[in-house]
């Protein structure tokens, strides 16, 4: 292993005893050979340590904190000794698949102006794999936009990043303590472009006791928070600021929203035109719009077809007969 690897891994480990082998061995089993496999065991009291020492491969580099330390600290240390060009990342129960690095490191040496990249994914449930979102390119610009909605596509184990502009800029994950990802694409992205490859190259490892799942409605509510400071800081005017973060879901709002919304794609120089690379996000976004409402109209219908996104009733014929038929009873949820 040379003294600077190409690219440094992290992957935290705290109890994960069940999956880490697996997840170890992918990383081993890369095509691309010049890296180094950082892992950092965060107090763990399972048999992660013994697993981790039963390795003997001089790729990796192991360190245990004192105690538990907590993801953000965890992350930030380990990032702190990562000696290569570029930083991936990596969960414990996760895989990569033997070319992600040969790819990744391939799209980063072509596109120096790229600060980080990403990759689609499959998903893991009950050790089957299945497709998780359509296989699509999209700019730099489109996935900036996105990032105003929520972290729409990327997974936090299949990004790779410049670690020199971390260095440089004093980059750390932090403080939000579960959507740290989301948190820390969006810091990074200030620095360059950004980049989601077309290949699947990663699976993502979903079962009942994972972070994702039995703290779903913390991480959520602090997915709401990056995402308000992020819209805040591109410095819209307060009524449009208002109308994308603030509005009530519905008939009188949805025109505020919409035209918001294409001004901070104007903003971030993504297309959402008709034939534009965001125009389906924008479809995306106006559907999760529709979905949150809780009362509807045939007036709420017709709008959304003026608006120009009379296409994600063509994209999802259920969603679209669901819609037309709570449009046309004037359909209202009991809670509201």
């Amino acid at each position: 292993m040379s003294e600077r690897p190409k690219v440094s891994l992290i992957m935290k480990v705290y109890n994960g005893e069940k999956y880490l082998s697996a997840a170890i061995d992918s990383i081993l089993s890369q095509t691309y050979k010049d890296y180094e496999l950082l892992i950092i065991d965060d107090g763990s009291t399972d048999g992660s340590v013994d697993i981790v020492k039963g390795y003997t491969d001089e790729r990796i580099r192991f360190l245990q904190n004192e105690h538990n330390m907590g993801l953000c600290k965890t992350q930030n240390r380990a990032m702190g000794e990562a000696r290569g060009e570029y930083i991936a990342i990596m969960d414990c129960d996760d895989i990569s698949y033997p070319d992600r690095f040969a790819r990744q490191v391939a799209y980063l040496d072509e596109h120096p102006d790229t600060v980080m990249c990403g990759s689609y994914r499959k998903n893991i449930i009950d050790d089957v794999e299945s497709d998780f979102l359509p296989v699509r390119e999209y700019t730099s610009e489109t996935l900036k936009f996105s990032l105003c909605f929520g972290n729409m596509f990327f997974t936090h184990s299949s990004i790779m990043f410049r670690g020199d502009v971390c260095r440089d800029n004093g980059l750390m994950y932090g403080p939000a303590k579960l959507a740290e990802d989301y948190q820390f694409i969006i810091r990074i992205s200030q620095y360059g472009k950004i980049a989601l490859l077309p290949d699947i190259l990663i699976a993502y490892r979903i079962y009942s006791q994972s972070t994702s799942n039995v703290r779903k409605q913390e991480l959520t509510n602090q997915a709401v928070e990056i995402r308000k400071d992020y819209v805040k800081s591109l410095g819209l005017d307060e009524k449009n600021t208002d109308a994308l973060l603030l509005a009530k879901a519905g008939e009188d709002n949805f025109d505020n929203y919409v035209n918001a919304m294409r001004l901070v794609a104007g903003k971030l120089g993504a297309d959402v035109s008709r034939s534009g690379n965001a125009y389906g996000v924008a479809c995306d976004i106006v559907r999760d719009y529709l979905l949150s409402c809780t009362r509807y109209s045939m007036k709420l219908y017709k709008k959304v077809k003026k608006q120009g996104f009379g296409d994600i009733f063509k994209r999802n014929r259920i969603l679209a007969v669901k819609l037309y038929v709570a449009c046309l009873l004037g359909y209202a949820r009991k809670d509201d």
